[in-house]
């Protein structure tokens, strides 16, 4: 696969990411870069460019869940086939966080790939 190819499947993934995670009340308002610190977000490019700026970061997501704050990551790694961008993401079984990565983002990912 070319650079090119990989870079744009990337793109897409964490794009949706965002995305569908925003749909579902969950924010971005951080990158780890690998800096000292994490770098606040507000939209959606400013995350992206965060993102992309780097070879391996963590994406912050946070949402209010009743008077209860939570916050979740996703460890965003680039530079392999694409597809595996999304090496990781945190977990609760207190909230839908997971259930949403599991059925929506990783199901655009396979879906993504098969097409491929």
């Amino acid at each position: 696969m070319k650079v090119e190819q990989r870079m744009e499947i990337e793109r897409k993934i964490v794009r949706h990411l965002i995305r569908t995670m925003k749909k579902h009340g969950w924010n971005v308002i951080a990158v780890d870069d690998g800096g000292d610190e994490w770098e606040q977000t507000k939209t959606e490019t400013e995350a992206m460019d965060a993102v992309f700026s780097v070879d391996e970061s963590s994406i912050k997501f946070h949402k209010k869940i009743g008077s209860v704050g939570m916050t979740h990551s996703a460890c965003i790694v680039l530079g392999n086939d694409g597809y595996d961008c999304i090496a990781d993401h945190s977990y609760s079984d207190k909230d839908e966080f997971a259930k949403i990565m599991e059925s929506e983002v990783d199901a655009y990912v396979e879906n993504l790939e098969e097409k491929s």
